[in-house]
């Protein structure tokens, strides 16, 4: 119950790109948070709004969900958290996941299957995102 009422309290989502961005392919974006965030599920993810890229005959889930995975494909996004003040890391990857509210999010997170996990508790100061696919005019954020 307690877990619950954090999440329901203390979840928050950080826009690190505040207006688009454009991002080439073998590129990095380094973005060093004014305060740092705890990770509070084991969803926390770096998101990123891909919308502005769709093609104009994407027109629903089914067809986003493709047309995300014949783009993006897997590994070719990840983000790496980094708590400046214990040198910790934890590098997370897109593995396929998105998310579609009438906007298409790639969801770059942890994959329990590998292995990688978002640890509750674990606190980051600094995200770092790289891309091996290019990406045009997407908004960058952290979700918790």
């Amino acid at each position: 119950m307690l877990h619950f009422l954090k999440v329901l309290f203390f979840a928050n989502t950080i826009v690190l790109t505040p207006l688009p961005v454009d991002m080439e392919q073998g590129s990095r974006l380094e973005f060093e948070l004014e305060k740092p965030t705890t990770v509070l599920t084991g969803a926390a993810n770096v998101s990123i709004d891909v919308t502005s890229m769709m093609p104009d005959h994407v027109d629903g889930l089914l067809s986003a969900r493709k047309w995300v995975d014949e783009t993006f494909g897997q590994y070719r996004i990840s983000a790496t958290l980094i708590n400046t003040s214990t040198g910790e890391e934890t590098k997370i990857h897109h593995y396929g996941g998105s998310s579609w509210d009438g906007n298409m999010r790639l969801n770059v997170g942890a994959n329990f299957k590998e292995g990688v996990q978002m640890v509750r508790g674990k606190t980051y100061d600094k995200i770092i995102v790289e891309t091996d696919v290019e990406l045009r005019g997407v908004i960058i954020r952290w979700a918790n």
